[in-house]
């Protein structure tokens, strides 16, 4: 993989966009989030630190509590977390 460069960084969030490797594969962009002194990528839909449980989304901003998850909208933690195993097409099912 070609050299990390990020576009934005502070002390605790760091951004590199989407790029192409050395063989013309497209990555997409990276998002990394400082916690409990580890570098944390938010590759997935829900990020968790595996020190302190904190949940991130994909854009490196923290989420709250899972207590207060679904509080709005009915949904469990279950149903939340579940769709980084959900493929896409299964995800906008039934959305027309």
């Amino acid at each position: 993989m070609s050299e990390r460069l990020w576009e934005y960084r502070s002390p605790t969030r760091r951004v590199r966009r989407g790029y192409y490797d050395e063989e013309n594969l497209w990555h997409r962009m990276d998002v990394e989030v400082l916690c409990c002194g580890d570098w944390l990528r938010c590759g997935g839909f829900t990020n968790t630190c595996a020190n302190c449980r904190a949940d991130f989304n994909h854009a490196g901003q923290r989420l709250a509590s899972r207590a207060q998850w679904g509080e709005e909208t009915g949904e469990s933690v279950d149903d939340i977390l579940s769709v980084d195993s959900t493929s896409t097409e299964e995800l906008l099912e039934g959305a027309d």
